[in-house]
């Protein structure tokens, strides 16, 4: 499969985002929590495996509760 991917939660908020080329994750890929917080972008390699950042917080239930300590 190529091109774009969405995936949803059942509540209709965004889950992911992202392209895809023969199946596999390719460029930038977002993804949220289920109240529509991006939680986290991901630059994914040819392979589909990702490299990137995310927010640097954890999130419980969609609530920002604390920061990662390796950020």
């Amino acid at each position: 499969f190529n091109g774009l991917s969405e995936q949803w939660y059942p509540n209709g908020m965004k889950k992911s985002e992202g392209k895809l080329k023969n199946g596999e994750k390719v460029g930038l890929w977002k993804y949220w929590d289920k109240r529509g917080n991006l939680t986290q972008d991901i630059d994914a390699d040819a392979f589909g495996r990702g490299r990137g950042s995310s927010s640097g917080f954890i999130f419980i239930d969609g609530e920002k509760v604390m920061k990662r300590k390796n950020q």
